[in-house]
């Protein structure tokens, strides 16, 4: 008798797929998915973040500051050798010196930790990377 039930039963899982759920189990899938208006807010906020980036690359030239960060190289200052009456520094490969140019950068000040650099009048400072 208990081989018979078994058998009748194997599309137990089956029904139970196809009944709808009750109303506890609704609401605990529904809570495990975000809402509508979340979904629109992160969505919103994404899209302006990335105006936002798109804008500032494509004025690039009016916002020198992040065009600047956004396009030096990083590893622009590889070494500072500091002496107050001679200070040097290693830059793109290339030692220089206070006045030199490198990559279309003036070098206006070497500092312990820091140089400084001018190009087309907009001056800003890399550290060693």
């Amino acid at each position: 008798m208990v081989l018979k039930y078994m058998t009748l039963n194997t599309g137990l899982a089956e029904d139970e797929a196809a009944r709808p759920a009750g109303p506890a189990v609704q609401q605990a899938a529904s809570a495990s998915r975000p809402n509508k208006k979340v979904k629109f807010l992160l969505l919103l906020a994404v899209n302006a973040v990335v105006w936002i980036v798109v804008y500032n690359i494509w004025a690039g030239e009016a916002q020198i500051p992040l065009w600047e960060f956004l396009t030096t190289n990083r590893g622009m200052v590889t070494g500072i050798m500091y002496n107050p009456e001679n200070p040097c520094a290693i830059v793109q490969g290339e030692v220089v010196h206070e006045g030199d140019t490198v990559g279309g950068y003036k070098v206006v000040k070497i500092r312990r930790e820091e140089v400084e650099f001018e190009k087309d009048g907009e001056i800003f400072t890399k550290r060693v990377q």
